[in-house]
């Protein structure tokens, strides 16, 4: 009984430890805010409270993206969100989590993918922001997204055969594994962050992400 009371106690201080890390880190910004321009581009940061995604123009001078991923349909805008191929894949509601899934995520036992969707502009709430960056940001943030895929041989993009939610979005394989301390929303943080936009130095959570963007 002892043993099980020191585990549940260091069970308990390591978690603790890992929410004040990631509630101080989150309060820290990095990169300063861009003065507007002209040419500045339109993106999105989007969340349904656990999960980030980054929405783009599908065409832009920096890439036409139908062209890249010539699996999805034609749309204003691509959505990129990043996470655990397991949960991804075989969990398309949460009330169909289990708990092998959620521990191998954490864990990072398994690898990741890319969903990506060809979608419209989104309207702005408290869950969507819209950012406007400078043309060389944009790129880098292109730049960044690219390399997330992971290629073949030949060093063409993989697409997962048969793999999406509805007739606008695919999933493809990427570099990485997700785990507690490189989640979907840290992925998100750190391509922003990369580009040059104001983000938190570390953020796990939605919550650290949203608190350095603009208003809606």
């Amino acid at each position: 009984m002892r043993i099980i009371r020191l585990s549940l106690a260091s069970l308990l201080l390591v978690i603790a430890t890992y929410l004040f890390t990631a509630l101080l880190l989150a309060l820290i910004p990095v990169n300063a805010p861009t003065p507007p321009a002209p040419d500045d581009i339109d993106i999105f940061v989007a969340s349904n409270g656990v999960h980030t995604d980054i929405i783009i123009p599908m065409l832009s001078p920096q890439r036409d993206w139908h062209t890249t991923l010539p699996q999805l349909p034609n749309a204003p805008y691509i959505s990129f969100g990043w996470g655990d191929r397991e949960f991804y894949l075989t969990t398309p509601t949460w009330s169909e989590l289990k708990f092998s899934t959620a521990f191998h995520a954490l864990t990072g036992m398994n690898k990741s993918v890319l969903h990506v969707a060809a979608v419209q502009p989104p309207a702005l709430s408290d869950h969507v922001r819209n950012i406007r960056i400078p043309p060389a940001q944009f790129a880098q943030l292109i730049t960044t997204i690219d390399a997330s895929f992971s290629r073949d041989i030949a060093g063409h993009i993989q697409p997962i055969p048969n793999a999406h939610y509805a007739d606008n979005d695919v999933f493809y394989e990427v570099n990485g594994h997700y785990s507690v301390f490189n989640t979907c929303n840290e992925w998100a943080r750190s391509a922003l962050a990369d580009s040059g936009v104001r983000m938190p130095l570390w953020s796990p959570f939605t919550w650290g992400i949203f608190r350095h963007l603009p208003p809606e």
